[in-house]
């Protein structure tokens, strides 16, 4: 697709209108009063044109200064909203977002807010100013990308807090930004309409108007009130287009990290790629202006972040809030490329430099792997307009093995520079069993869709190459490095075999033995025939004693059927009617084996019962070290109080939004109820009281809830045979 850029006529420029929203927390009492001096000097002859709020939990003037507790970036954002949609302010409206902390903020509670707002025609500019490392970077960006619709203004200003920093100085940094915004808020007043769809950068969403003066691109030429409007060849131009597409990549990035904001890097990589061959072509670095100087210098620093983004050697666990507001503050400024080339290092997953061993090799890897959903959408979406066909299904795979024999290729060298070593086996099944765990997380956090022929080939390959692999731990004497680089020869030779085979997918994988259950389950149709068993794991630790009683007392109630109940506490399983305690869940479980209940052959479903007070980290990295063992789990959760149950469905939230993930844990919820008092006699009178009482029927509830969730059949049948008030 070929990009057309083009330039709108001008017209009269006005002001906009400026609304300032300035947190009033006490957190910010350091920078407060010269925030409100540079303030003053640049808007105040703006008089009654303009809109000051000081939030809080509430909406308050600018003076004085409340030094509030709390703050409530939801309900400031409600008022202005409310207030452009039921008072007369200008068309031409900018909003100026001061804050330093992470305060209260629902999107989904402002979001038919925004579609009102935007029926209404505001032309709507948005900045923030980031005050220190705590700054809401998620939430300003999430803002911005909902509301902000017209000509561009920088996305934003970062402020580090600085105890030996001078009120002076403080004040020449609010000074300067509020004059930067104040010239760029500075627009073209009129609106124009165009015959063909335009963008404001490469990956706004089209529409069919435009600020007059704007900087557009279109697929085709277009026309403004009949007249055409020319083709801009200009480099300047090009550059201009590309570093505004790349904030806002970084915004869209910024606001929810899924494939489609991984893939406007992509795009804007295309066009990119042509700019840069143009200018080496041109070479008009002679007799530039100051001006054309410091384009030069953004457009060469967004086009290592674009290709770094675009190529996939991102770590996305560095890109934290705080990275990306500095990351999106510094591409603002010409004087930065030694902090965004600091910042490019710091988010890199590349192994340029690093020592030749396997924890740097594994670490390396596993980081790669990790990246694998968000970058195999743009990849397949790459190929197919390059007309290599390829699904986002076999994208994903295709990555996956490449990283896997990128990591073999890294071992091969190692054991070739270190021919000395008397056995590497140890090395090689730490190997097997990182990647195992890694490639399950990747098809953990993403659902293949569609298995077609190319991608059933490909998993077959992975699993030929995962076997090879494990063929390691059969070895019983010595490996010495250069008998392993002949296993791993073999390895790779199944890396490019290319097997082509039938698409019947047989009821038992036999083919996919050696790959993740989180892959084999998926391959398998969604109605898998193995028998639920039902694995339950109550917290016995002391914070839950007022409910274990009733919790176990429940679970039997609903759960006659044969089962497996374990106690969690201080860090150690125990069985029900054992006093032996376990170390490993791994241990219990091949315990278990031996005793004929046959568990790989089965879906097991684990419920969790606690308050996640006790040592709830080392319990989960328990539930995972089942997986490398093949052991196909279904989690579910019955969580008791508010705080774990928050923590654990927003953790959920923040993984499957905007992602299509498949076998999301059921979370149920018991609510703790308070007692009153210290007394020992208080807490055991309301413990044997009503309480009590709603502490059974909750876990009945739950119980229920959970028995009908796994065994859906059993609920059909009882509501052939009892009416709605037995049941419930």
């Amino acid at each position: 697709m070929k990009n057309f850029i083009g330039r709108a006529p001008s017209s009269k420029k006005v002001q906009s209108y400026p609304i300032t929203l300035l947190d009033g927390t006490s957190s910010m009492n350091f920078e407060y009063d010269e925030i409100l001096k540079a303030h003053k000097k640049n808007f105040d002859d703006l008089n009654d044109q303009q809109l000051k709020i000081q939030f809080t939990e509430d909406v308050h003037d600018f003076e004085p200064f409340m030094a509030a507790g709390s703050g409530d970036i939801t309900k400031a954002f409600k008022y202005v909203l409310n207030k452009l949609l039921s008072e007369q302010f200008p068309q031409h409206i900018v909003i100026i977002f001061i804050s330093d902390g992470d305060e209260k903020f629902v999107l989904d509670e402002l979001e038919d807010l925004i579609k009102k707002i935007k029926e209404r025609n505001y032309q709507i500019q948005f900045v923030s100013i980031s005050i220190g490392k705590w700054f809401p970077n998620t939430i300003s960006n999430q803002l911005r990308a909902k509301l902000h619709n017209t000509e561009f203004i920088e996305p934003i200003y970062h402020h580090d807090k600085n105890p030996e920093r001078t009120e002076e100085e403080m004040f020449n940094f609010f000074d300067i930004t509020f004059q930067t915004i104040r010239s760029q808020s500075l627009v073209y007043q009129d609106i124009l309409e165009t015959d063909k769809e335009v963008k404001l950068t490469l990956i706004s969403n089209p529409q069919n108007t435009l600020p007059a003066g704007a900087l557009f691109v279109s697929e085709e030429q277009v026309c403004i009130n009949g007249q055409p409007i020319e083709t801009s060849n200009d480099i300047r131009d090009k550059k201009e287009i590309l570093v505004k597409s790349a904030q806002q990549a970084l915004i869209l990035f910024a606001s929810d990290v899924d494939e489609k904001a991984l893939e406007n890097f992509q795009t804007i990589k295309d066009f990119s790629d042509e700019v840069v061959n143009e200018a080496k072509q041109n070479n008009q670095n002679q007799g530039q202006t100051e001006q054309e100087q410091k384009l030069d210098i953004q457009f060469n620093n967004v086009v290592r972040i674009v290709n770094q983004f675009a190529d996939g050697d991102v770590d996305i666990d560095q890109c934290t809030p705080n990275t990306l507001t500095d990351l999106q503050a510094k591409l603002a400024d010409p004087n930065a490329s030694a902090s965004i080339q600091l910042i490019s290092q710091q988010i890199s997953i590349s192994d340029n430099g690093k020592e030749l061993e396997p924890d740097n090799i594994n670490a390396i890897q596993k980081k790669k792997l990790k990246n694998v959903g968000c970058y195999a959408r743009a990849q397949a979406k790459r190929k197919q307009i390059q007309q290599l066909e390829q699904t986002y299904e076999s994208a994903q795979i295709t990555m996956a093995k490449e990283i896997i024999i990128n990591g073999l290729k890294k071992y091969k060298s190692l054991f070739t520079q270190n021919q000395k070593q008397q056995d590497v086996r140890e090395i090689l099944i730490e190997y097997y069993k990182s990647t195992l765990i890694e490639l399950d997380s990747v098809f953990e956090r993403v659902q293949l869709a569609n298995v077609d022929e190319e991608s059933y080939d490909l998993l077959k390959e992975l699993n030929l190459m995962m076997k090879e692999i494990d063929s390691v731990r059969h070895i019983k004497k010595a490996l010495p490095p250069m008998e392993a680089n002949k296993i791993l020869d073999n390895v790779l030779v199944h890396a490019g075999i290319g097997i082509q085979q039938s698409m019947a997918i047989p009821e038992i994988n036999d083919e996919f033995d050696f790959l993740p259950e989180s892959l084999k389950s998926q391959i398998r149709p969604e109605n898998d025939d193995r028998e639920n068993f039902v694995v339950a794991i109550f917290d016995n630790n002391d914070s839950m004693k007022n409910e274990i009683d009733s919790a176990i007392k429940n679970f039997n109630q609903e759960f006659p059927q044969k089962t497996i109940k374990l106690f969690w506490q201080n860090t150690k399983f125990s069985l029900f009617d054992s006093q032996q305690q376990y170390t490993s869940l791994v241990d219990i479980f091949n315990e278990f084996e031996q005793k004929n209940y046959a568990l790989k052959t089965k879906k097991i479903c684990i419920c969790l019962i606690t308050d996640g007070l006790n040592d709830y980290a080392k319990l989960h990295k328990q539930l995972k070290n089942l997986k490398p063992n093949r052991y196909l789990i279904k989690l579910s959760y019955v969580t008791i109080g508010s705080s774990f149950h928050f923590q654990i469905t927003n953790e959920l939230d923040r993984m499957m939004q905007s992602r299509n993930l498949k076998g999301r844990p059921l979370v149920l919820n018991v609510p703790r109820q308070k007692t009153v008092g210290n007394l020992k006699g208080q807490i055991s009178q309301l413990t044997n009281s009503t309480t009590a009482l709603n502490i059974d029927s909750h876990f009945a509830k739950r119980f229920q809830d959970l028995r009908n969730h796994l065994f859906p059949q059993v609920q059909v049948e009882k509501h052939q045979w009892n009416n709605k008030s037995q049941i419930y």
